[in-house]
């Protein structure tokens, strides 16, 4: 037994109040008996009051705890036991700053108190609703009286490992954290609570999932109002107020990152209720508060230049930045990328990349070469980044950032992202007739829709007709439809979204155009019998533009598997029935951790190129020569300007 709760120190009290004492001690003693007791506590001097500990040690024999039965029509006797429990809690918790001063190692007397203190503890937590009445200490300040305890105690090994790997105590953690906001008027205890349940929080294991659901109990059995907390934690931070003599703000966001990511694998499914908490965060905005904390701590790192604090910062990035990368890393991730763009994710990612060099070149590689190029093919994305290019001009100009090693990456995206925002100005708005015995290209509001598939677009009624009975819409129309970037109910883009990824694979095509067409030009010069498509692959940045067999590739086999009757079949016979003014463009898209095949036809209202080309390619020889190939197809497109009209 350790020597602070040993009864014999008992013995050095005056007479007097060694006779109160030892009768608190005692089998039969009554909740009187330990009043008298904690009055004498009070009265007395420092080192005093200490010799008291042993009594209230006694007076939480776990052995005493009521059962469920017993609460149910809370005796005498059984409120009696708990409001000496109740009372002994608040006076130990009162000596513990007195243990620390006697005690130089107060984690020492830790394996000694807890399993006294957390048993009696966690039976008022779980049956507070019953114990308004009967205890005389048991309030919403005890949870934070509670955890200056475990804090007063959380030292090294072993007790460390005890009190970490005590079932529930994850869920007074989260309790307390529910209680903190009600400290926040009184700084000076606010603070210290705060940052001892951080550092708590931020030292846990969360590897079983048992230990996440005890913090999703305790915010108040659901993941919002865990969410709630994570994103109040982050207010605190951002609002400034908080006192460098306590904990840095990037220390809390350190322990945040820690709560959110620890105990992740990328095996979990969407049921793991880890990962539900990841969907729910994002629902609940928190992306774009994120980022906001972290230019918040950026900010408070280049005003502190203390080289002892540099690690502190780093780390914090470390962690927020892979959080960051979790969070995007969801199918259709690009969803949550606009927010983030508005909330300044690009200015914390330069100022990250000179205010530490080289240390995060490679996480912030892949926001540079991956996650922000994939999202520059959506509209919503890329108007979020027209909203703030010009307040990122002078940045992306920077000497300090021309200086970095990764400064390539940063042109690259630069001049990807000037170039979709400059393609999101000039967007277009045409489209061709559905029935391709027609194939008139004019404005998008002249036509009219199918009713049946809400996809195919009409002229008038007559060509509506006519794709109907020869066209092979008969066949098509209603059925499920997944690969035509089209308004359908398994595409999930709106119109402008569909727009605009129309408009960049147009703008890629343009730009590709004589390339592309002698790449056309070769393959039917290689193997004449058999159709081609255009691949467009946007999972590589730059886009990769390959011509490739309708019969042998590997995207064509996984569009085939749906048999004969497939919508990729539908789709070749219109392509043959449209006789060279339906040429087959295929775009391979990242959705976030996902990608997407999207068949984009390119629509023209002549054959006249599709003709020039197979003649071209079947009339080279087998020795052909690349430079009359190219001049030869560039000569074909200087007769089709003006007389070839083309739209997606």
């Amino acid at each position: 037994m350790h020597p602070a709760v040993d009864i014999h120190k008992l013995q050095r009290l005056p007479v007097s109040q060694r006779r109160v004492a030892m009768a608190a001690c005692r089998s039969t003693r009554s909740f009187h008996n330990l009043k008298q007791v904690e009055e004498l506590c009070k009265k007395a001097t420092d080192s005093e009051k200490i010799l008291f500990l042993p009594v209230f040690y006694i007076n939480l024999d776990p052995a005493h705890i009521p059962t469920p039965g017993d609460l149910e029509y809370l005796q005498p006797d059984t409120r009696a036991r708990i409001a000496c429990a109740s009372l002994a809690l608040e006076a130990l918790f009162d000596l513990m700053s007195l243990v620390a001063e006697e005690y130089q190692e107060p984690d020492d007397v830790g394996p000694a108190l807890w399993p006294r203190v957390w048993p009696w503890t966690f039976f008022m937590h779980e049956y507070r609703d019953y114990l308004q009445a009967a205890s005389v200490f048991w309030e919403p300040l005890t949870y934070t009286r509670f955890l200056l305890f475990v804090s007063d105690i959380y030292g090294p090994q072993p007790i460390r490992g005890v009190i970490s790997s005590t079932p529930g105590f994850r869920v007074l953690m989260a309790r307390t954290w529910t209680i903190l906001p009600r400290l926040q008027l009184k700084k000076s205890a606010f603070e210290p609570c705060l940052w001892f349940l951080a550092s708590i929080i931020g030292s846990l294991e969360y590897s079983d999932p048992v230990h996440f659901a005890e913090m999703v109990e305790g915010a108040g059995g659901n993941l919002d109002e865990l969410a709630s907390l994570a994103l109040q934690h982050i207010n605190v931070v951002v609002s400034g107020n908080l006192s460098w003599e306590v904990g840095s703000s990037a220390a809390y966001m350190c322990h945040l990152a820690h709560l959110i990511q620890a105990g992740h694998s990328a095996t979990q499914t969407s049921a793991d209720i880890r990962e539900r908490f990841i969907q729910t965060l994002r629902r609940r905005d928190f992306i774009p508060a994120l980022v906001v904390a972290m230019n918040s701590v950026l900010e408070e790192s280049r005003a502190n230049d203390r080289s002892f604090l540099r690690s502190n910062f780093q780390s914090s990035f470390v962690a927020t930045l892979e959080l960051l990368e979790r969070l995007f890393d969801t199918p259709m991730g690009y969803r949550w990328l606009p927010a983030a763009i508005e909330a300044h994710l690009l200015t914390l990612m330069a100022g990250i990349a000179t205010e530490f060099s080289t240390v995060f070149d490679g996480r912030l590689q892949l926001l540079l070469t991956k996650l922000l190029p994939d999202g520059l093919l959506y509209y919503h994305v890329v108007a979020a980044l027209d909203n703030i290019l010009d307040d990122v001009a002078e940045i992306w100009s920077s000497e300090e950032l021309e200086e970095l090693e990764i400064f390539d990456d940063w042109s690259s995206f630069r001049y990807l992202a000037e170039k979709r925002v400059q393609l999101l100005h000039s967007l277009q708005s045409t489209r061709s007739c559905d029935n391709l015995e027609c194939g008139k290209i004019q404005e998008r509001s002249c036509f009219r829709r199918c009713m049946g598939c809400k996809t195919s677009k009409y002229c008038n009624k007559e060509c509506q007709i006519a794709d109907w009975k020869r066209g092979g819409h008969r066949n098509h129309c209603g059925s499920l439809t997944t690969l035509i970037l089209a308004e359908t109910n398994s595409c999930t883009l709106g119109f402008r979204e569909r727009q605009f990824m129309r408009a960049v694979v147009r703008d890629d095509f343009t730009e590709n155009t004589l390339a592309i067409y002698q790449h056309q030009v070769k393959f039917i010069a290689n193997i004449p019998a058999n159709r081609f498509y255009t691949l467009f692959d946007y999972t590589c940045n730059p886009v990769q533009i390959s011509v490739e067999s309708v019969v042998d590739s590997p995207i064509s086999h996984t569009l085939q598997g749906g048999g004969p009757n497939s919508e990729w079949m539908n789709i070749l016979a219109r392509a043959e029935a449209s006789h060279g003014r339906m040429h087959l463009h295929v775009a391979k898209v990242p959705e976030g951790s996902l990608t997407h095949v999207w068949v984009i036809p390119l629509r023209t209202n002549s054959p006249q190129i599709h003709e020039a080309l197979f003649q071209l390619g079947n009339s080279v020889s087998a020795d052909y020569d690349e430079e009359e190939i190219v001049e030869e197809v560039g000569k074909n497109l200087e007769n089709a300007v003006g007389l070839v009209v083309e739209t997606y």
